[in-house]
């Protein structure tokens, strides 16, 4: 099951989801520009997170994103310049093997991956 193209993006009321365990993909663009988006947990069994798929969603501040994850697009945190913690439960080996896209986390000052 996919959270499509588009799905969410540009909801400027969205605060927070939740994504149902039965996701394996987040397309490109799902929730770009959800400005009020302050943080999200990404469950177990997501496997890519799509280009441009969580870009300038200027209030998120932190991301869970589990060891299941094996991509993650290009620019897929662009512009989320108030991101400061990912939240990932492998290990920093697992971490530093996933593939990232160009700029996947661009603008993303001071970001601190934590391993759990």
């Amino acid at each position: 099951m996919e959270i499509h193209s588009f799905t969410f993006s540009r909801c400027a009321w969205l605060k927070s989801v939740s994504i149902p365990k039965t996701v394996r993909i987040i397309e490109d663009h799902a929730f770009s520009e959800c400005v009020s988006l302050s943080s999200i947990v990404i469950p177990d069994g997501v496997i890519k997170i799509y280009y441009d798929a969580f870009s300038y969603c200027r209030s998120l501040v932190t991301i869970t994103i589990p060891a299941s994850v094996t991509e993650i697009g290009e620019k897929a945190f662009c512009g989320c310049h108030s991101l400061k913690e990912i939240h990932y439960s492998g290990t920093e080996e697992q971490w530093n093997a996933l593939v990232k896209g160009y700029g996947w986390n661009e603008g993303c000052t001071d970001l601190k991956v934590i391993f759990d």
